[in-house]
C-alpha cells in the first residue's frame, strides 16, 4: 500500500494567492503602465473589492444550504452549486421555494415522515403532538456564523459599489477633461458645466 507523503492544499489558501496574484496585477499595472492613467487607484479597488465580496457572500451562503440540505436529506452538492452560481438572491429564493421539510422516523414503522405528520403514511399510526414539540424545540437556526458572514459579506459589497457609484458620479478620481495631458475617461455623461 501507498502512503501520501505530501498533503493536500486547502481550496482556500489557493483561492487567497489567485485573488493576491489578481490584486498584484492590477497594482503592477496602475504603477509602470498608462493603463490606469487619468484614473485612481480607488476605482478598480472598488470594483475588484466589490467581486471578492460577491464571490465571499456566494461561498458563505452556499456553504450554509449544504448544511441546510444535509440536515433535511436533500441533495446538497446540487443545491450548493445552484445558489453560489445564480447569486445569492436567487439562488436562496429558488431554494426556500422548494426546500423540503424536516423528517423524522415514524416511531412504530421507522418509515421517514415529515415532522409536522399527524399520521405516519406507512402504517397508518397517529403520531402523539408531544412528540412534535420536542422534535420542533430541537430545530434551531444552524451554522448562524455562515449566515451572519454572508450578510457581512453583503453589506461590504453594496459598501463598494455605492463608493464606486458615487466616485464615477462626481468625477472624484477620474479624469474626464478633454484638455489634460493624461488618458480622458468617458463615462457616458454630459454635463452642462
Amino acid at each position: 500500500m501507498k502512503s501520501k507523503s505530501h498533503k493536500k492544499i486547502p481550496l482556500y489558501l489557493v483561492i487567497a494567492a489567485v485573488l493576491l496574484l489578481i490584486i498584484l496585477r492590477i497594482l503592477w499595472s496602475w504603477s509602470y503602465s498608462d493603463g490606469f492613467s487619468g484614473l485612481s487607484l480607488l476605482i478598480p479597488l472598488l470594483l475588484l473589492l466589490f467581486l471578492l465580496f460577491a464571490l465571499c457572500a456566494s461561498a458563505f451562503f452556499s456553504a450554509w444550504v449544504y448544511q441546510d440540505c444535509r440536515q433535511r436529506e436533500d441533495d446538497p452538492v446540487l443545491w450548493a452549486i445552484i445558489v453560489f452560481i445564480t447569486t445569492p438572491f436567487i439562488g436562496l429564493l429558488l431554494y426556500f421555494l422548494r426546500r423540503s421539510e424536516p423528517k423524522q422516523n415514524c416511531p412504530f414503522c421507522g418509515h421517514r415522515i415529515t415532522l409536522k405528520a399527524k399520521y405516519c403514511e406507512a402504517c397508518g399510526s397517529q403520531i402523539k403532538s408531544k412528540e412534535e414539540k420536542i422534535l420542533m424545540e430541537r430545530q434551531k437556526t444552524h451554522h448562524l456564523k455562515l449566515i451572519i458572514a454572508g450578510i457581512v459579506c453583503i453589506v461590504l459589497m453594496l459598501t463598494c459599489l455605492t463608493g464606486f457609484i458615487v466616485s464615477a458620479a462626481t468625477n472624484t478620481g477620474i479624469n474626464t477633461d478633454v484638455t489634460s495631458n493624461e488618458r480622458v475617461w468617458n463615462l457616458g455623461t454630459i454635463r452642462m458645466d
